[in-house]
Protein backbone atom coordinates (compact mmCIF):
# COMPACT_ATOMS: atom_id res chain seq x y z
CA UNK A 1 0.00 0.00 0.00
CA UNK A 2 0.96 3.64 -0.22
CA UNK A 3 3.00 5.21 2.57
CA UNK A 4 2.48 8.76 3.86
CA UNK A 5 5.23 11.19 2.92
CA UNK A 6 6.63 13.48 5.58
CA UNK A 7 7.26 17.13 4.74
CA UNK A 8 11.00 16.57 5.09
CA UNK A 9 10.99 13.63 2.67
CA UNK A 10 8.81 15.60 0.29
CA UNK A 11 11.26 18.51 0.31
CA UNK A 12 14.26 16.28 -0.31
CA UNK A 13 12.49 14.29 -3.01
CA UNK A 14 11.17 17.33 -4.82
CA UNK A 15 7.48 16.62 -4.23
CA UNK A 16 7.04 19.73 -2.06
CA UNK A 17 8.24 23.18 -3.09
CA UNK A 18 8.37 25.81 -0.34
CA UNK A 19 8.93 28.62 -2.84
CA UNK A 20 7.21 27.98 -6.18
CA UNK A 21 9.07 28.92 -9.33
CA UNK A 22 7.84 31.62 -11.67
CA UNK A 23 7.27 30.66 -15.29
CA UNK A 24 7.34 33.19 -18.11
CA UNK A 25 5.91 32.75 -21.60
CA UNK A 26 6.11 34.81 -24.76
CA UNK A 27 4.40 34.14 -28.09
CA UNK A 28 2.84 36.10 -30.99
CA UNK A 29 -0.53 36.13 -29.20
CA UNK A 30 0.69 37.53 -25.90
CA UNK A 31 3.04 37.14 -22.97
CA UNK A 32 2.80 36.69 -19.23
CA UNK A 33 3.91 34.81 -16.16
CA UNK A 34 2.43 32.34 -13.72
CA UNK A 35 3.26 30.04 -10.84
CA UNK A 36 1.68 26.92 -9.32
CA UNK A 37 -0.32 26.58 -6.12
CA UNK A 38 -0.06 23.69 -3.63
CA UNK A 39 -2.49 21.62 -5.74
CA UNK A 40 -0.31 22.02 -8.84
CA UNK A 41 -2.78 24.29 -10.56
CA UNK A 42 -1.33 27.23 -12.52
CA UNK A 43 -1.96 30.66 -11.07
CA UNK A 44 -1.71 33.58 -13.48
CA UNK A 45 0.03 36.65 -12.08
CA UNK A 46 -2.03 38.92 -14.29
CA UNK A 47 -5.75 38.84 -15.00
CA UNK A 48 -6.58 38.21 -18.67
CA UNK A 49 -8.28 35.62 -20.87
CA UNK A 50 -5.17 33.58 -21.72
CA UNK A 51 -5.73 29.99 -20.62
CA UNK A 52 -3.16 27.32 -19.74
CA UNK A 53 -4.68 24.15 -21.18
CA UNK A 54 -1.92 21.68 -20.40
CA UNK A 55 1.23 21.56 -18.28
CA UNK A 56 3.63 18.76 -17.23
CA UNK A 57 2.85 18.97 -13.50
CA UNK A 58 -0.73 17.78 -13.65
CA UNK A 59 -1.74 15.02 -11.22
CA UNK A 60 -0.56 14.03 -7.76
CA UNK A 61 3.19 14.56 -7.06
CA UNK A 62 5.19 11.36 -6.67
CA UNK A 63 8.27 11.28 -4.47
CA UNK A 64 11.45 10.91 -6.51
CA UNK A 65 9.71 11.20 -9.90
CA UNK A 66 10.81 13.95 -12.24
CA UNK A 67 9.42 14.40 -15.76
CA UNK A 68 11.92 13.66 -18.54
CA UNK A 69 12.67 15.96 -21.45
CA UNK A 70 9.90 14.31 -23.48
CA UNK A 71 7.36 14.56 -20.65
CA UNK A 72 7.25 18.34 -20.67
CA UNK A 73 4.52 19.83 -22.83
CA UNK A 74 2.70 23.09 -22.35
CA UNK A 75 -0.38 24.32 -24.21
CA UNK A 76 -1.63 27.89 -23.95
CA UNK A 77 -4.82 29.25 -25.53
CA UNK A 78 -5.42 32.90 -26.36
CA UNK A 79 -8.87 34.57 -26.47
CA UNK A 80 -9.08 34.28 -30.28
CA UNK A 81 -8.89 30.47 -30.02
CA UNK A 82 -5.26 30.05 -31.08
CA UNK A 83 -3.42 27.24 -29.28
CA UNK A 84 0.34 27.45 -28.74
CA UNK A 85 2.28 24.28 -27.88
CA UNK A 86 5.68 24.44 -26.17
CA UNK A 87 7.76 21.29 -25.87
CA UNK A 88 11.34 21.28 -27.18
CA UNK A 89 13.43 21.92 -24.07
CA UNK A 90 16.86 23.37 -23.35
CA UNK A 91 18.83 21.37 -20.78
CA UNK A 92 21.26 23.37 -18.65
CA UNK A 93 24.18 21.63 -16.90
CA UNK A 94 26.37 23.53 -14.43
CA UNK A 95 29.75 22.15 -13.25
CA UNK A 96 31.08 23.97 -10.19
CA UNK A 97 34.66 23.07 -9.25
CA UNK A 98 35.04 25.93 -6.79
CA UNK A 99 34.22 23.71 -3.85
CA UNK A 100 36.25 20.84 -2.42
CA UNK A 101 34.08 18.40 -4.36
CA UNK A 102 32.90 19.14 -7.89
CA UNK A 103 29.20 19.92 -7.92
CA UNK A 104 27.06 19.18 -10.96
CA UNK A 105 23.47 20.38 -11.34
CA UNK A 106 21.09 19.84 -14.24
CA UNK A 107 17.79 21.48 -15.07
CA UNK A 108 15.48 22.41 -17.89
CA UNK A 109 15.23 26.16 -18.16
CA UNK A 110 13.34 26.86 -21.40
CA UNK A 111 10.75 25.24 -23.64
CA UNK A 112 10.42 26.29 -27.26
CA UNK A 113 7.32 26.90 -29.35
CA UNK A 114 6.71 23.85 -31.58
CA UNK A 115 3.19 24.43 -32.94
CA UNK A 116 0.55 27.12 -33.49
CA UNK A 117 -3.00 25.97 -34.25
CA UNK A 118 -6.15 27.89 -35.12
CA UNK A 119 -9.04 26.16 -36.82
CA UNK A 120 -7.64 24.28 -39.81
CA UNK A 121 -4.45 26.35 -39.94
CA UNK A 122 -1.23 25.05 -38.44
CA UNK A 123 2.34 26.31 -38.15
CA UNK A 124 5.12 23.95 -37.03
CA UNK A 125 8.57 24.87 -35.73
CA UNK A 126 11.57 22.54 -36.06
CA UNK A 127 14.83 22.85 -34.12
CA UNK A 128 18.36 21.52 -34.26
CA UNK A 129 20.45 20.71 -31.22
CA UNK A 130 23.41 22.92 -30.32
CA UNK A 131 25.75 21.97 -27.49
CA UNK A 132 26.75 25.43 -26.24
CA UNK A 133 29.38 25.92 -23.54
CA UNK A 134 30.60 29.00 -21.68
CA UNK A 135 32.19 29.96 -18.38
CA UNK A 136 30.97 32.38 -15.74
CA UNK A 137 32.83 33.70 -12.69
CA UNK A 138 31.49 32.14 -9.51
CA UNK A 139 33.79 33.94 -7.08
CA UNK A 140 37.02 35.90 -7.08
CA UNK A 141 39.55 36.38 -4.28
CA UNK A 142 42.48 38.74 -3.85
CA UNK A 143 45.06 38.83 -1.06
CA UNK A 144 46.53 42.02 0.40
CA UNK A 145 49.64 42.53 2.49
CA UNK A 146 48.85 44.64 5.56
CA UNK A 147 51.21 47.55 6.33
CA UNK A 148 52.75 47.19 9.77
CA UNK A 149 53.70 50.19 11.93
CA UNK A 150 56.28 50.03 14.78
CA UNK A 151 56.25 52.08 17.98
CA UNK A 152 58.37 54.81 16.35
CA UNK A 153 55.78 55.24 13.65
CA UNK A 154 57.85 53.71 10.86
CA UNK A 155 56.13 51.41 8.41
CA UNK A 156 57.40 47.89 8.20
CA UNK A 157 57.01 47.33 4.50
CA UNK A 158 54.96 48.47 1.54
CA UNK A 159 51.46 47.45 0.61
CA UNK A 160 51.04 44.83 -2.07
CA UNK A 161 48.35 42.64 -3.48
CA UNK A 162 48.26 39.38 -5.38
CA UNK A 163 46.54 39.05 -8.73
CA UNK A 164 42.85 38.15 -8.57
CA UNK A 165 42.24 34.42 -8.25
CA UNK A 166 38.91 33.78 -9.98
CA UNK A 167 36.91 30.59 -9.60
CA UNK A 168 34.81 29.81 -12.65
CA UNK A 169 31.89 27.50 -13.28
CA UNK A 170 31.25 25.81 -16.62
CA UNK A 171 27.78 26.07 -18.15
CA UNK A 172 26.76 23.60 -20.83
CA UNK A 173 23.40 24.08 -22.54
CA UNK A 174 21.86 21.51 -24.84
CA UNK A 175 20.03 24.30 -26.62
CA UNK A 176 17.69 24.36 -29.57
CA UNK A 177 18.39 26.46 -32.65
CA UNK A 178 15.41 27.26 -34.88
CA UNK A 179 15.93 25.39 -38.14
CA UNK A 180 12.64 25.48 -40.07
CA UNK A 181 9.07 26.79 -39.96
CA UNK A 182 6.41 25.02 -42.03
CA UNK A 183 2.72 25.76 -42.62
CA UNK A 184 -0.10 23.58 -43.89
CA UNK A 185 -0.62 25.91 -46.86
CA UNK A 186 2.79 25.28 -48.41
CA UNK A 187 5.07 27.92 -46.91
CA UNK A 188 8.51 26.90 -45.60
CA UNK A 189 11.01 29.21 -43.88
CA UNK A 190 14.54 27.83 -43.45
CA UNK A 191 17.23 29.29 -41.19
CA UNK A 192 20.64 28.41 -42.60
CA UNK A 193 23.97 28.32 -40.78
CA UNK A 194 27.42 27.01 -41.68
CA UNK A 195 27.59 23.82 -39.61
CA UNK A 196 31.39 23.72 -40.01
CA UNK A 197 31.95 27.26 -38.78
CA UNK A 198 31.31 27.85 -35.07
CA UNK A 199 31.02 31.28 -33.53
CA UNK A 200 34.23 32.65 -32.04
CA UNK A 201 32.45 34.12 -29.01
CA UNK A 202 30.26 31.15 -28.03
CA UNK A 203 31.60 27.61 -28.22
CA UNK A 204 29.22 25.22 -29.96
CA UNK A 205 26.95 27.89 -31.45
CA UNK A 206 26.60 28.95 -35.09
CA UNK A 207 25.75 32.35 -36.53
CA UNK A 208 22.67 32.66 -38.73
CA UNK A 209 23.75 33.24 -42.34
CA UNK A 210 20.63 33.08 -44.51
CA UNK A 211 16.84 32.97 -44.31
CA UNK A 212 15.05 31.31 -47.25
CA UNK A 213 11.29 31.44 -47.82
CA UNK A 214 9.56 29.11 -50.30
CA UNK A 215 5.93 28.44 -51.29
CA UNK A 216 5.13 25.00 -52.68
CA UNK A 217 8.83 24.56 -53.46
CA UNK A 218 9.18 27.89 -55.31
CA UNK A 219 11.53 30.56 -53.99
CA UNK A 220 9.74 33.58 -52.50
CA UNK A 221 12.57 35.40 -50.74
CA UNK A 222 16.20 34.81 -49.81
CA UNK A 223 17.94 37.06 -47.30
CA UNK A 224 21.61 36.99 -46.33
CA UNK A 225 23.07 38.27 -43.04
CA UNK A 226 26.65 39.54 -43.26
CA UNK A 227 28.45 39.39 -39.93
CA UNK A 228 31.83 40.03 -38.37
CA UNK A 229 33.30 40.48 -34.87
CA UNK A 230 34.08 43.41 -32.60
CA UNK A 231 37.81 43.97 -32.08
CA UNK A 232 40.21 41.64 -30.30
CA UNK A 233 37.57 40.24 -27.94
CA UNK A 234 35.54 38.78 -30.82
CA UNK A 235 31.91 39.62 -30.08
CA UNK A 236 29.58 38.86 -32.99
CA UNK A 237 28.04 41.83 -34.82
CA UNK A 238 25.65 42.23 -37.75
CA UNK A 239 27.13 44.39 -40.51
CA UNK A 240 24.52 44.30 -43.27
CA UNK A 241 21.47 42.50 -44.65
CA UNK A 242 21.15 41.63 -48.34
CA UNK A 243 18.27 40.23 -50.39
CA UNK A 244 18.47 38.15 -53.54
CA UNK A 245 17.45 40.22 -56.57
CA UNK A 246 14.24 39.35 -58.44
CA UNK A 247 15.88 39.46 -61.91
CA UNK A 248 17.33 35.91 -61.77
CA UNK A 249 20.84 37.38 -61.95
CA UNK A 250 21.88 35.69 -58.71
CA UNK A 251 23.02 39.03 -57.32
CA UNK A 252 22.19 40.30 -53.85
CA UNK A 253 20.92 43.83 -53.17
CA UNK A 254 21.83 45.48 -49.87
CA UNK A 255 18.77 46.29 -47.79
CA UNK A 256 20.38 47.54 -44.57
CA UNK A 257 23.84 48.56 -43.44
CA UNK A 258 24.81 48.88 -39.75
CA UNK A 259 27.57 50.96 -38.18
CA UNK A 260 28.67 50.91 -34.54
CA UNK A 261 30.57 53.11 -32.10
CA UNK A 262 33.88 51.25 -31.95
CA UNK A 263 36.17 53.86 -30.48
CA UNK A 264 36.55 51.71 -27.35
CA UNK A 265 37.53 48.08 -26.95
CA UNK A 266 34.60 45.75 -26.43
CA UNK A 267 34.84 44.19 -22.92
CA UNK A 268 36.20 40.67 -22.78
CA UNK A 269 34.08 37.72 -21.70
CA UNK A 270 33.89 37.55 -17.86
CA UNK A 271 34.97 41.18 -17.66
CA UNK A 272 34.09 43.09 -14.49
CA UNK A 273 33.48 46.28 -16.46
CA UNK A 274 30.08 47.94 -16.23
CA UNK A 275 28.27 50.16 -18.68
CA UNK A 276 26.77 53.55 -17.84
CA UNK A 277 23.66 51.95 -16.33
CA UNK A 278 25.67 49.63 -14.09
Amino acid sequence: GSQPISNYDALVGGALDVEPDKFYFSMPGGAGKFTFDHTRKPVRLRTDDIEILQHPFEGTPTLGHYPTLNDYEWKIKTPDGTIYTFQSADKHTVVNTCQSDSHISERQNAWHLVKIEKGNDEINFEYKLEDVEYETTYSESKKFKVISVNVEGNTGGGQSATSPDPCNITNTILSKRLDKITTNNGYVVEFIVDENNQRLDLTGSHALEEIVVTKDGQLVKRVRLNQDYFGINKKLKLESIDQLADDDSGDFIQLYDFTYFENQTFPAIKSNQQDYWG
